[in-house]
Formats: C-alpha cells, structure tokens, sequence
C-alpha cells in the first residue's frame, strides 16, 4: 500500500505579514488605515484588478 501525504501549504506568522506591510506602507506614505482607504479610492479598474486575490487565497 502506498500512502500519499499532502504537504502542508506554507503559512507566514501575523509577525512577518506586519513586517512587511509595515515596510511597505512606510515606502508609500501610508500612515494609517485612512490613509490606505484613501490611496485605494484612487486607483483605476485595472489598477484594482491587479489587487484583487485569486479564488485559491482565502483570508482567516
């Protein structure tokens, strides 16, 4: 009998996501969820397709 394991999918702590959220939003001037609502309402449709995530990516 053969046994298959699926490998579990890589997960980044809530440390290493604020990490790098934080770097980011400091490149882009955002300060604050305000700022990052703002910088969103600006962007044109394609703009907010490329941020859109692909239906394989779920949010906890």
């Amino acid at each position: 009998m053969i046994t298959i394991r699926r490998t579990p999918r890589p997960r980044a702590s809530r440390e290493t996501v604020s990490t790098h959220l934080y770097k980011i939003f400091t490149k882009l001037g955002i300060t604050s969820r305000a700022a990052l609502r703002d910088a969103l309402e600006g962007l044109t449709p394609e703009e907010e397709q490329a941020t859109e995530q692909p239906d394989d990516i779920k949010e906890d």
